[in-house]
């Protein structure tokens, strides 16, 4: 889910969020209207990939049914926000 990376570097400050997981869902643009076990589901597999690339640290996961915690490994920075141009 390559979205999911963009969700980590769009500018968050904090290595580590505690959410909600649904909150995490919609923050993906993930289809919300799907079951619950499947969004779940989804958002495993994504947090197991990006553990896999080095960018979540191991002790991301489901903290019990409904809250997750991610934590962004040491190194990996969020994105530097574009300057706004001039009105």
């Amino acid at each position: 889910m390559h979205y999911s990376k963009d969700f980590l570097q769009s500018g968050h400050r904090d290595s580590t969020w505690r959410s909600y997981f649904m909150t995490i869902a919609a923050a993906i643009n993930m289809d919300v209207d799907q079951p619950m076990p499947e969004n779940r589901r989804n958002l495993k597999d994504a947090i197991g990939e990006l553990k896999r690339a080095g960018i979540l640290t191991g002790g991301s996961k489901f903290v019990d049914q409904d809250m997750l915690i991610l934590t962004r490994q040491e190194g990996e920075k969020p994105a530097k926000r574009k300057p706004k141009l001039p009105a």
